[in-house]
């Protein structure tokens, strides 16, 4: 998918710092987590698909836009993306049953929510795709829309189905996950990083390990040093630089007040130990107003170089704000 652009757009559109995840429910690891048989026991009185008010009711209770059956056959959507999702929550039972945290769990627990609501069903969407084809998919979030839940499939879907499928199901679940309250401004970075420890086959194993570690919850908060190590670390080549995810990284290692975290982030700066050096002293200053007084200083003395060094200028306008 277009990271950047979908970034960017769910940023926009998911506002609200809800998230499902801090919400009090049961985190209590599920064993041999099974989708399947779970929707199974749900269609339990649902029949098989049929049409009605414009949509295709499936017999495990997921409404499918008519629209989409001009893109792909409901049965072939139907099986796919039943299949994506009993493949990502047995991704994420493994991270909570490996001992990777209670998130994996969590998670599970909520999307089960979803389809056991037979008064207001998930629904995947085609008709009226108005974001263009630069944008794959869109997932609701809790508040966000009166359809809430929701998966809005764009054009290319027909496209991505055939040419690649893992794509695909990488960006559904991604979507899913904007489902159960999670954005790409307030808390843990959960929907990409659930995408690619899941569905990705391009990651080195380190960076897949990164991503892991943040989708099953292995750490206190987004604060955590630890966290920040790994969102840093798997975000370094799959988002490019400037963009909102990696400004979050140098936004959360001032917040969490860790000189070495800090020290981790500017190192790849492409700068001078002199710069280096004047930087952890402005990270380290307590009133706001040295520290706005050095920021100005270190602009000024450098304000050749910082326009050519975009990782620089990024992190030198969050420090601004804080």
């Amino acid at each position: 998918m277009n990271s950047k652009v979908l970034l960017v757009l769910t940023s926009l559109l998911f506002i609200s710092s809800y998230s499902f995840a801090r919400d009090k429910v049961d985190c209590l690891s599920t064993p041999n987590f099974d989708f399947n048989k779970i929707l199974d026991q749900i269609s339990t009185g649902l029949g098989k698909t049929s049409l009605k008010d414009g949509f295709y009711l499936t017999g495990y209770n997921l409404k499918i836009d008519a629209d989409c059956a001009n893109r792909i056959k409901i049965p072939d959507l139907e099986k796919f993306y039943r299949n994506t999702m009993a493949e990502g929550t047995a991704c994420m039972d493994r991270l909570t049953s490996s001992g990777i945290g209670k998130l994996g769990s969590v998670n599970n627990q909520c999307l089960v929510k979803l389809f056991e609501n037979k008064s207001n069903p998930p629904k995947l969407l085609c008709g009226g795709w108005p974001f263009g084809n630069d944008i794959w998919a869109v997932g609701s979030f809790p508040g966000s829309s009166k359809r809430h839940p929701y998966l809005w499939l764009g054009p290319n879907i027909t496209k991505l189905i055939k040419d690649d499928p893992m794509e695909l199901k990488a960006t559904i679940f991604h979507e899913m996950l904007h489902n159960c309250g999670y954005t790409h401004s307030e808390g843990m970075e959960i929907p990409y990083t659930c995408e690619q420890c899941c569905f990705s086959n391009d990651l080195s194993a380190d960076r897949k390990k990164s991503a892991c570690n943040i989708c099953g919850g292995k750490y206190s908060n987004e604060e955590d040093p630890a966290y920040i190590k790994d969102l840093f670390h798997w975000s370094k080549l799959h988002l490019s630089w400037g963009n909102d995810m990696r400004q979050r990284v140098y936004l959360t290692s001032m917040r969490s007040g860790d000189k070495q975290t800090f020290v981790l982030v500017i190192n790849e700066l492409n700068i001078t130990n002199e710069q280096k050096d004047f930087l952890v002293k402005v990270f380290e200053a307590k009133d706001p107003a040295v520290k706005k007084t050095m920021l100005t200083d270190f602009s000024k003395k450098y304000q050749e170089a910082i326009p050519a060094n975009l990782p620089l200028k990024s992190l030198l306008e969050w420090m601004n704000r804080t």
